[in-house]
């Protein structure tokens, strides 16, 4: 019989996982930074299961949140450069 720290592990490591694979997989740079941001909050919820509650809250409000908002707005900053050099939209 699995135990709910065995469940809960194999769920956090398979979502970290396979988020990791497809953010190296991905094509569109958008796709990416959300299965980056995935892969964050399984690595959190490994530091979770190993009682280490403070590495999991700064990996949530660090990387998830501050580094997942960087990559965006330099998503959103580079569109808008592209789009210009090219003529199309504002």
């Amino acid at each position: 019989m699995i135990g709910w720290d065995l469940l809960f592990f194999i769920i956090f490591a398979a979502v970290a996982l396979i988020s990791a694979i497809l953010t190296l997989e991905a094509r569109e740079i958008v796709h990416s930074v959300i299965f980056l941001c995935s892969t964050f909050v399984g690595v959190a919820g490994l530091f979770f299961l190993l009682n280490a509650e403070f590495l999991g809250i700064v990996q949530i409000l660090i990387y998830v949140g501050a580094v997942t908002v960087l990559i965006a707005f330099a998503i959103i900053l580079t569109r808008r450069d592209i789009m210009q050099r090219e003529g199309g939209g504002a």
